[in-house]
């Protein structure tokens, strides 16, 4: 898997379709960008969470657990989900 971009500074990569980005990047197969939603841009996403989003979606993770959640929107196609949800979830379970 490639590094993530420290930065997207060009508008024509901001404003591309994150599926076919992360494809294009080696990030995820094309099986995976299915997942999400068609008109995600690249910077919907922060760019040092993207590597994050892309092995979720690259493994069928079901969620992320993070305490960044404000870094992924919520039409992802992953659940976010913050540590303390994910403890409860696990004591209770």
């Amino acid at each position: 898997m490639p590094a993530p971009p420290t930065t997207l500074n060009t508008t024509a990569v901001q404003y591309d379709l994150l599926g076919r980005w992360l494809v294009q990047e080696g990030y995820i197969t094309p099986e995976s960008a299915r997942r999400l939603n068609p008109h995600m841009r690249v910077g919907d996403v922060s760019p040092k969470d993207l590597h994050v989003l892309a092995v979720g979606l690259e493994s069928g993770s079901e969620f992320i657990v993070t305490s960044n959640g404000k870094d992924y929107p919520d039409h992802c196609g992953i659940a976010i989900v913050p540590p303390s949800q994910f403890l409860m979830h696990l004591a209770t379970h």
